[in-house]
């Protein structure tokens, strides 16, 4: 159950104006509540990653990991420490005091509440929440992508625009977390998804965040196994270890921020899905097509 607090609309607008004060650092991987960033370029620089990988005949796998719980489960003094170093003690201290003196009324449907004083994770629903977390979470993810490289594990690149060697195979949207890693085989895969995965728990453990590592999300792309060794026999022994070991699930295709992921970069599941919801959608508004409307107002709405 994700409960989203109902907050009065002056608290919000004035801790918002704090956190906007707050000086952040922006990271080449992050592209959720980023401020110049959008969900496409996360979408559009793993589809771009996998098809030079495919292009150049380069097995990989595309994991999507899943953190338990991340918005209010995240650690109360990791929040605090993050607030201590973008802004100033005083702003510091109402921020602070937004979640560490919380209380949380549910209502019940016999009308009786029950009230509850979190000891962790932020308000879901308030204005900074959001980048509060990745203020938090993404130097964590930054340190593990740092771990990888040194593991060897990382696809380096250099970016166009200023000229810095980055990891292209890693992108994170709020908790979402989606990395590329060049898998040889089956094998190898299952030691560099170990590898990744150690590095990440010890990183995400002081935050107090788990992964649900039995719900990650595998797409291999296997190519030139031969014929002893083909692709469909590496992809079975893949799924096979990762249920008996339940370290996840390996799919074909893999849903990802609203796209599609496909083992060999088709992108006509993507498509199809985007045109029954834009069918769904134009059907469930059949009675704002027929009302006396001007056009102008329709066209708006049809192109949106």
């Amino acid at each position: 159950i994700r409960l989203i607090n109902k907050l009065c609309p002056l608290g919000k607008v004035f801790h918002k104006h704090l956190w906007n004060q707050c000086k952040t650092k922006k990271r080449h991987f992050a592209y959720g509540y980023t401020k110049g960033r959008r969900r496409e370029q996360a979408i559009l620089i793993q589809s771009q990653t996998s098809w030079k990988l495919r292009n150049l005949g380069i097995n990989h796998t595309k994991s999507m990991r899943d953190i338990a719980n991340a918005f209010p489960s995240i650690a109360h003094k990791s929040l605090n420490e993050m607030l201590e170093k973008v802004t100033d003690p005083r702003s510091a201290k109402f921020l602070q005091h937004r979640h560490r003196h919380s209380y949380m009324v549910i209502q019940q449907n016999s009308g009786e509440c029950t009230i509850l004083k979190p000891g962790c994770g932020g308000l879901q629903g308030d204005s900074a929440m959001a980048q509060e977390f990745s203020a938090t979470y993404d130097p964590i993810l930054e340190d593990w992508i740092n771990e990888k490289k040194q593991l060897g594990l990382c696809i380096m690149a250099t970016d166009p625009v200023d000229g810095d060697t980055i990891d292209v195979g890693t992108t994170v949207l709020a908790d979402d977390v989606c990395e590329t890693n060049i898998t040889h085989d089956a094998q190898h895969m299952l030691t560099v998804e170990q590898l990744s995965t150690e590095a990440l728990t010890r990183h995400i453990t002081p935050l107090k965040l788990t992964e649900n590592r039995d719900k990650a999300e595998h797409v291999p792309t296997f190519r030139n196994q031969g014929k002893a060794t083909g692709a469909k026999k590496q992809t079975m022994i893949l799924k096979n270890s990762c249920e008996t070991e339940k370290r996840g699930i390996v799919k074909k295709v893999a849903r990802y921020l609203g796209s599609y992921i496909d083992t060999n970069g088709q992108t006509n599941v993507t498509v199809k899905h985007k045109i029954t919801a834009a069918k769904d959608n134009f059907y469930f508004l059949a009675g704002f097509w027929q009302a006396n409307i001007p056009i102008e107002f329709k066209a708006i709405v049809f192109q949106a």
